[in-house]
């Protein structure tokens, strides 16, 4: 009696719900740092020059902890409920806070915008 591989499509890296991970991830990340350096651009404008490397930390520090902080929850999460609906909440809270960050432009609010 010989044992055959999973060989299926399911359980591939091609399968429909892996190759959406992949791509909810990558775009994410694109998102994220997009948005980060595109506040700290627009933070220095209301900077003084000689504290640009202060808006540097702080605007990456304020990217990175959230992750630091969420992503257990998240992994908690995802083990306890479907992971489609936590990446489908997830994808909305992300929509809602990329809203807020227009809305900081807008209103030329910089904390809000760092928030």
């Amino acid at each position: 009696m010989t044992v055959q591989p999973a060989s299926s499509f399911h359980a591939s890296i091609w399968s429909p719900g892996f190759q959406g991970l992949l791509w909810t991830n990558w775009l994410t990340a694109i998102n994220d740092n997009v948005f980060r350096w595109f506040v700290i651009g627009i933070g220095k404008d209301f900077w003084e020059p000689q504290d640009h490397a202060t808006l540097l930390a702080l605007g990456s520090a304020l990217f990175v902890i959230p992750y630091i902080i969420l992503a257990s929850i998240a992994g908690w999460l995802a083990d306890r409920f479907s992971k489609r609906n936590v990446i489908i909440v997830c994808k909305f809270a992300e929509i809602v806070i990329m809203l807020l960050g227009v809305l900081s432009l807008k209103f030329e609010s910089l904390n809000l915008l760092l928030v």
